[in-house]
């Protein structure tokens, strides 16, 4: 879902916004974030537009998102690869979970009757940012109450490139770039005494991105119509590390391989759709 996003002028002293680029969309009792705007400020006139309380600074065309009833405004300018370096072109994915982790569905707010999120919603990522405007449902107004988030961050081709777990967005803003996982309530690893030697390991490898949107070496073949399933990766792969299917990684119960480089999907791709492979091959 996003939110309505709008310019408008601010007067340092004053809770009415002048020259709004657009009322389209706004509600009584929406929060309005922006800079100068206090963070529990919410529309409380729409004609003019006016806040429940004063901005803190002057300024003219400043840009302001309306918050949804029930949602949190979620934020990023700094999202980095693995490199450290800004991510030009990737993705934000957001999946509801339980406490362990298991993907479930949450109403959106504290009343029963309210929209269902059933399903991860996702963003683009540009030059480390994601669009203004971008909501999730508010973790402590969700039924069940305090749901967390599964929050994905991935490359151009839909390789995972780090993930957060148990996240739980409230309030008007949450800020990915400012988050901090709480490392103090995860839990600890313990160590028992060491057990016997296991076979010996795959010899070291190469490892590759493959998909059917790629050519050669690097391609996946077998046309997608909705009713042929048969799939090769070129070559023999040491290791399959994970399959992706229109960019998401999936379960492996959501595919068999009859080979080392055939296999199948559970349920056949449709006509536009497309998917890849993260494999290691030998050195």
């Amino acid at each position: 879902m996003q939110a309505v996003v709008i310019t408008g002028t601010l007067t340092s002293g004053s809770n009415v916004i002048a020259s709004p680029s657009s009322i389209v969309g706004l509600a009584i009792g929406q929060r309005m974030v922006g800079a100068g705007v206090p963070s529990a400020a919410t529309i409380t006139i729409l004609s003019p537009l006016t806040l429940s309380a004063n901005a803190t600074v002057s300024g003219a065309l400043v840009q302001l998102v309306a918050v949804p009833l029930g949602y949190t405004l979620l934020t990023a300018l700094n999202i980095q690869d693995d490199t450290g370096i800004l991510l030009a072109n990737g993705t934000v994915s957001v999946q509801p979970t339980d406490g362990n982790d298991h993907p479930i569905t949450a109403t959106v707010g504290s009343a029963a009757g309210g929209p269902i999120t059933t399903a991860a919603a996702s963003w683009a990522v540009t030059s480390g940012a994601i669009p203004a405007g971008s909501v999730v449902p508010d973790t402590t107004l969700t039924r069940p109450a305090n749901i967390c988030y599964r929050i994905t961050i991935a490359n151009a081709v839909g390789v995972p490139i780090y993930v957060l777990r148990l996240v739980q967005p409230s309030g008007p803003v949450f800020s990915l770039d400012t988050f901090t996982p709480n490392v103090a309530g995860q839990a600890i690893v313990q160590m028992g005494p060491p057990g016997p030697q296991g076979p010996p390991g795959v010899s070291p490898g190469v490892m590759h991105y493959l998909s059917n949107g790629q050519t050669g070496a690097n391609q996946i073949s077998g046309a997608i119509d909705g009713t042929s399933n048969a799939y090769t990766i070129p070559g023999t792969p040491l290791q399959v590390v994970v399959m992706f299917r229109n960019d998401t990684p999936v379960d492996p119960s959501a595919y068999t391989f009859s080979t080392a480089n055939a296999f199948s999907w559970t349920t056949p791709l449709q006509s536009g759709d497309h998917h890849g492979a993260l494999v290691i091959y030998p050195s």
